[in-house]
């Protein structure tokens, strides 16, 4: 991921877009991988057994309705 925001911070430095055209597929690739990253890293969380949590508190099946408030 820091090598993607380092990438960007190089491609926003180009002076010419008008002549780039080719830099919004790259910039589209990029943002899908940045993408697949974060959904491959959430799956895996969450594969990985362990308790998530979405606000803060925790889920799921063993938690009961009063832990949940």
């Amino acid at each position: 991921m820091i090598a993607l925001g380092i990438l960007e911070i190089i491609f926003s430095q180009i002076p010419n877009f008008h002549e780039l055209s080719w830099l919004s597929t790259v910039a589209a690739v990029m943002s899908f991988g940045y993408a697949l990253i974060e959904i491959g890293l959430a799956f895996a969380k969450v594969v990985s057994g362990e308790r998530t949590s979405l606000t803060g508190m925790e889920v799921g099946v063993g938690v009961n309705a009063a832990d949940k408030v």
